[in-house]
């Protein structure tokens, strides 16, 4: 089998020869993985920071009620307040006391607030797929971050090494050749 890279870098270190035994699960080469380690780093942090804005402590939370998080409590807190308010303006109209134009302005304001409490529960929607799509990103830059470290993927015997500690690899590079 021709053992290749799955990650782009620079081998640190080939810890096998030509002839070599090595085990299942043996570390054969490393790859350079502080890049990958950046930028695992930065993906983590952009989820927290959207799992945050939904009101979750970690990646394993899921919304359960999108009416509980908090951009809607906040936008559903001002709807029913405009709604409040248009109910009092309203019952002083009736009532003689109270004009048209208090009344124009407390629906008018009720109206924009609905509209932003819909726009508020699309884009929460949307910030909980942003969350799903953050989460895949993460997880794959985990597994990129573990592909630095090949590990024989059963007991052989090293035919041929074809990279040396310092050589830059790309995905694909053979790195070397084991037979069983």
């Amino acid at each position: 089998a021709i053992i290749s890279a799955e990650v782009e870098g620079r081998a640190k270190e080939v810890l096998v020869d030509l002839g070599d035994r090595v085990a299942s699960g043996q570390i054969m080469v490393r790859i350079d993985d502080e890049e990958q380690k950046y930028l695992l780093a930065q993906n983590e942090a952009q989820l927290r920071q959207s799992l945050q804005r939904l009101g979750l402590k970690s990646e394993k939370d899921r919304v359960r009620d999108l009416r509980e998080t908090p951009e809607v409590r906040r936008a559903q807190a001002d709807l029913t307040d405009a709604e409040q308010r248009l109910g009092r303006i309203r019952r002083l109209v009736d009532e003689g006391v109270g004009s048209r134009q208090d009344l124009d302005q407390a629906d008018a304001r009720y109206k924009a607030l609905q509209a932003a409490y819909d726009s508020t529960v699309i884009q929460t929607r949307n910030l909980i797929q942003e969350v799903e799509r953050s989460k895949a990103v993460v997880e794959l830059q985990r597994k990129k971050l573990r592909d630095t470290t090949v590990r024989a993927p059963y007991a052989a015997t090293v035919k041929e090494r074809l990279v040396t500690a310092g050589q830059y690899v790309r995905p694909n590079t053979p790195l070397l050749t084991l037979v069983k």
